[in-house]
C-alpha cells in the first residue's frame, strides 16, 4: 500500500531479501519550510504480519519472541510522513532480525546519515539483508 516501498521477500528464509525505499526531503519529514508539521509518532503502532504473503511463508511475531533479536526496520518508520506510511513501516515484510545493539546502534547512524544525505537531493536506497 506504500508506493515509495518496495520489498522482495524470501518465503524460503522468511526475510526480506531487498527493500528498496524511495527517499527525498519532501517525504520523509525534512523540513522543506518551518511550517511542516512534526513527523507521526511511533508509538501504538504494532508489527503486523503481511497477508499478502502466504501464511505457511510469512514472518510471525512470535518467531522474535525470547529469540534474542530485534525486529529491525530496513526502511525505517522515521522516514517516512503519513501515520498509514509509519504503520507499513511496521510490515513484518519490512523487518529482519538484527542484534539489539547492532540496530540501536550502528543501524541507526546508517538511518541517519541517508536522512541527512536526503536533505539535499532524491535518492533510492536500498537496503539489503543479506550479508
Amino acid at each position: 500500500p506504500n508506493d515509495n516501498l518496495l520489498i522482495a521477500f524470501d518465503t524460503r528464509n522468511r526475510n526480506p531479501t531487498f527493500v528498496m525505499e524511495r527517499i527525498n526531503n519532501k517525504k520523509h519529514g525534512v523540513a522543506a519550510t518551518t511550517e511542516q508539521k512534526a513527523p507521526p509518532s511511533r508509538k501504538n503502532k504494532r508489527f503486523f504480519e503481511d497477508k499478502t504473503i502466504p501464511e505457511h511463508h510469512r514472518s510471525r511475531n512470535h518467531h522474535y519472541r525470547n529469540s534474542g533479536y530485534d525486529r529491525g526496520h530496513l526502511a525505517p518508520a522515521a522516514d517516512f510522513k503519513t501515520d498509514s506510511e509509519v504503520q507499513d513501516s511496521f510490515s513484518l515484510s519490512n523487518i529482519s532480525p538484527q542484534l539489539p545493539r547492532f540496530n540501536r546502534t550502528m543501524w541507526l547512524r546508517v538511518e541517519e546519515f541517508v536522512r541527512s544525505v536526503a536533505e539535499h537531493e532524491e535518492k533510492f536506497k536500498g537496503d539489503s539483508s543479506e550479508g
